[in-house]
């Protein structure tokens, strides 16, 4: 029998929500390939060629643009998400909290990139890869579980009207 891995990531419950977080742990994998380099002795980038730099800054550079669109992009479809919540007090402020949270997450990793020392491309992905890495664990237990929890509640609660409603209509019509 083949052992299921599991995902670093916390699991919402949501399927989509979920799936988007699997596609962003990938992401957030990849910085570690960013220095093609096999046994490599040195801890920095300064023993390799300078073309070999120059290749690992491409990569780091294209995985940025990836993991930056991806986040907006999944920022994004939370953020529609949320309009579907009720406009009750609790929902409201998860929602400003969340958005808040979005906002600082995307300040932090412009501020984070726009820092980075493309001297040492592998390190510069590993610093990135495990401020991303603690920043999605922390947002995914602090908002997107909840986000997920309230989801469901509006779904279940809409979901039982539709059946009270088909039961009345049905027990009208026969």
């Amino acid at each position: 029998m083949e052992k299921q891995s599991t995902p670093s990531y916390v699991v919402t419950g949501h399927p989509q929500i979920d799936s988007q977080h699997h596609e962003l742990e990938q992401l957030i994998q990849q910085l570690a390939t960013v220095c093609e380099v096999k046994n490599r002795s040195g801890s920095n980038c300064s023993e390799c060629f300078q073309e070999t730099r120059t290749a690992c800054v491409s990569r780091l550079d294209r995985l940025l643009g990836d993991l930056i669109g991806f986040i907006v992009t999944h920022f994004s479809y939370e953020e529609k998400l949320m309009r579907q919540l009720p406009a009750t007090p609790l929902c409201r402020e998860h929602i400003e909290q969340h958005k808040w949270a979005h906002a600082e997450v995307s300040s932090q990793l412009t501020a984070l990139t726009s820092s980075l020392d493309h001297d040492d491309p592998k390190q510069c992905a590993l610093r990135l890869q495990s401020v991303v890495s603690v920043w999605m664990g922390a947002h995914m237990c602090n908002f997107d579980v909840q986000l997920a929890d309230k989801l469901r509640s509006v779904t279940d609660t809409e979901l039982a009207y539709d059946i009270e409603l088909a039961e009345l209509l049905e027990k009208e019509g026969g």
